[in-house]
């Protein structure tokens, strides 16, 4: 019973708009203390929390901001556009390839969005693409920044449940891929029906080149970050350390177009960034002790096998809650409070936690382009200067894309783990 009100509790607590992680550590307390339990056990598990999380975290988000900051992410977007900037609604696909190649890099979703929105948003509108559609389609493609590595969710994840982060990483490659192949075909029959054209002719070999020069660097992270981490030249902390060296170098001596005097904000915006996830884990994971100590997971467990015999079935029950849950609650907490709950449930199935790890992640990361919350709907439809509802339209298409591809996921093992099974 105590389980059950503390997540009573937690709900109201989201309606009221308490902050989440104020609200899951009002919550653990009062769990705490209808227990009986001494509350100084809180203070040890949220440090013991934060202890047990991978610096890769802050790392990785450290990185992304100078990528941003530094240049790289423009070189990214002049490159897409050299590619596949004279095919129909061109700026789009080169949206959508951007996307696919930043999320190589900045490992968050919510990065790719902003990153990218400010830049490639203003320049569709001025092509007279509507800003409804520019809004949504670079909130789309920002979730493959949740799922392509290095993503800051799946080594959360992997530090949550103990699963390789190499093979999460390994995991996310296809889906990411697949995902971002089906938005190009989506984009450029938009393009064909709409009879948008942004550049007339076709990038000469000369230009291409010039572009691949100018974005070499950028493009050559990824392969060190996730060659090395497989080939075990070094951890996911390492590479964390990596990506921020390789990414202040390449934009303070190469790129040239980050500048000394920058660096103290960007440092200031990394650490709030990095202590509010902190925090945040560090609540989440005294809630969860609370609920698994008052055996929460297994009776929840107990009760969904229970009504649902078939294991299809509960897959789509856990999928429908997990799609539910991220409209209202950001990525990271939802993680934090869902994985627990969840994952001796499709542990008992019998489910790769791998998979399991990409099935997650890929629908709460879809609930951050989905209101109410839709963090990254809002940032692009700010930058659109446009609203939600009148986004909805042209987004309906693209969610039911992001929808079948979680349902590969679900639902055929091999679609994610083929890629980890073949680099072991």
């Amino acid at each position: 019973m105590i389980g059950l009100y503390m997540i009573i509790i937690l709900f109201v607590l989201f309606m009221f708009r308490v902050p989440i992680s104020f609200a899951l550590g009002i919550s653990s307390l009062f769990g705490l203390v209808m227990g009986g339990t001494n509350i100084e056990v809180m203070t040890q598990h949220m440090f013991s929390g934060i202890t047990a999380t991978l610096l890769a975290i802050p790392l990785f988000i450290l990185a992304g901001d100078i990528m941003a900051q530094g240049g790289m992410s423009k070189k990214l977007v002049n490159f897409a556009q050299l590619i596949v900037g004279h095919l129909p609604a061109g700026l789009g696909l080169a949206a959508i390839l951007s996307c696919m190649l930043f999320s190589a890099i900045s490992g968050s979703a919510i990065g790719d969005a902003a990153a990218l929105g400010g830049i490639l948003i203003p320049a569709m509108i001025a092509k007279n693409y509507s800003r409804e559609f520019s809004a949504s389609i670079i909130a789309t493609g920002s979730v493959m920044g949740g799922i392509i590595p290095p993503s800051i969710s799946l080594i959360l994840f992997g530090v949550m449940t103990n699963a390789s982060i190499g093979d999460l990483f390994m995991a996310g490659v296809t889906p990411g891929i697949v995902l971002g192949i089906l938005l190009l075909v989506y984009v450029y029959y938009y393009g064909v029906k709409h009879n948008i054209r942004d550049r007339a002719k076709r990038a000469t070999l000369k230009e291409v080149m010039t572009g691949l020069k100018d974005a070499f660097l950028a493009l050559l992270l990824p392969i060190i970050i996730i060659g090395g981490f497989r080939l075990g030249f070094f951890t996911a902390t390492e590479a964390g350390v990596v990506a921020t060296v390789y990414s202040l170098i390449v934009s303070l001596v190469f790129d040239k177009e980050l500048k000394i005097t920058m660096i103290p904000r960007m440092l200031f915006n990394s650490v709030k960034t990095t202590s509010s996830i902190l925090f945040l884990i560090a609540t989440a994971s005294v809630f969860s002790w609370i609920l698994t100590y008052n055996s929460v997971p297994q009776i929840l467990s107990d009760a969904i096998t229970g009504v649902f015999h078939e294991k299809w079935l509960v897959l789509l029950v856990l999928n429908i809650i997990l799609l539910i849950a991220g409209t209202f609650i950001e990525t990271v907490p939802a993680l934090t409070i869902f994985t627990p709950l969840f994952f001796p449930i499709v542990t008992e199935l019998g489910m790769d936690p791998v998979q399991f790890g990409i099935m997650i992640v890929f629908n709460l990361t879809i609930g951050m382009i989905t209101p109410p919350v839709g963090l990254c709907l809002f940032t692009t439809t700010a930058i659109a200067r446009t609203t939600i509802l009148k986004t909805l339209k042209p987004f309906l298409p693209q969610l039911l894309i992001l929808l079948f591809v979680l349902v590969l996921v679900t639902y055929w093992p091999n679609f994610s783990l083929l890629l980890p099974s073949i680099m072991k």
